[in-house]
């Protein structure tokens, strides 16, 4: 009422101000256990991480990357993106973080090989992704780096053992070879295909069954005679297999049918093919 708060050098009254922080502490509070959250992820994930500076220097690197790559975090900080990456790799990797840095882009994955310290070569999925400030600039780099360098090599091996393998097949004219999948339609064959049936590898694989090169009143006939043994239904597809025992292939003469309709009589050996103890399919060899 116009008067001072302080009358005979006293205090009468205060005036205060009060403001609701809640939203802000709330926040402040969710920011602190998502940045702890990240620390934690960081520092015990299972799988390389590194925070990366726009130019591509390191910030830090978490132990599943130091002990992916034999380094320790100090050696990596010291380690430029070239020091650490196959040369072949480089030019991709360094398009796509040019593209990320320039705002072209979000984040960005690749396929790519480290050189780790004793100079071997790791096989790994790179992911990054960019932090940003509230005007759109560039914090840090996120990198998650997940070693995939089993799986290249058991890629590696199985195709090296398939090269071989369709080496010996081609090399085996005179005699047909035949893969095929638990339905029975055809997965892989050697030239006898083509020698002794007519039939180019283009026209049977992945397209016709096995049962494409027999006379069907034969089929008819065994599956009738099974069907008699085993006192219950055979199909004309079990016909094939159904006397085949694990590690026994079953062996039979059967009428095979060429392209052109004539037909020669054949010892057909069929054997299963296994995955982790499941059927994934049948081998078969036929002479004339």
């Amino acid at each position: 009422k116009g008067k001072s708060i302080f009358e005979d050098n006293k205090c009468t009254r205060l005036y205060g101000v009060l403001q609701d922080i809640h939203a802000s502490k709330l926040q402040d509070i969710q920011l602190k256990r998502s940045e702890e959250q990240f620390r934690q992820t960081f520092a015990y994930a299972h799988t390389g991480m590194a925070l990366v500076a726009p130019d591509g220097k390191w910030i830090k690197v978490n132990k599943s990357l130091c002990d992916m790559l034999g380094y320790t975090e100090e050696e990596i900080r010291e380690k430029s993106l070239r020091g650490i990456t196959h040369p072949d790799d480089l030019n991709e990797n360094l398009t796509l973080l040019d593209e990320l840095v320039a705002g072209k882009r979000n984040s960005y994955q690749m396929e790519k090989r480290y050189i780790g310290k004793n100079n071997n070569i790791i096989y790994a999925i790179l992911a990054v992704s960019a932090v940003r400030d509230a005007s759109d600039k560039i914090i840090y780099l996120v990198s998650q780096i997940v070693d995939i360098t089993a799986q290249k090599t058991s890629e590696q091996k199985l195709k090296e053992t398939l090269a071989h393998l369709q080496t010996i097949l081609d090399a085996s004219t005179g005699v047909v070879i035949m893969m095929t999948n638990n339905r029975g339609i055809i997965t892989s064959v050697n030239k006898g295909v083509e020698n002794l049936l007519g039939y180019t590898t283009d026209e049977v694989i992945d397209k016709l069954p096995a049962s494409t090169f027999h006379l069907a009143a034969e089929l008819q006939q065994r599956s009738e005679e099974l069907t008699a043994k085993f006192n219950r239904p055979v199909s004309m597809m079990e016909a094939f297999i159904a006397e085949i025992k694990p590690n026994k292939p079953a062996t039979r003469e059967w009428t095979l049918v060429r392209k052109n309709g004539t037909t020669f009589p054949a010892q057909l050996t069929l054997s299963e093919v296994s995955n982790n103890g499941e059927i994934v399919g049948y081998l078969g060899f036929a002479a004339d």
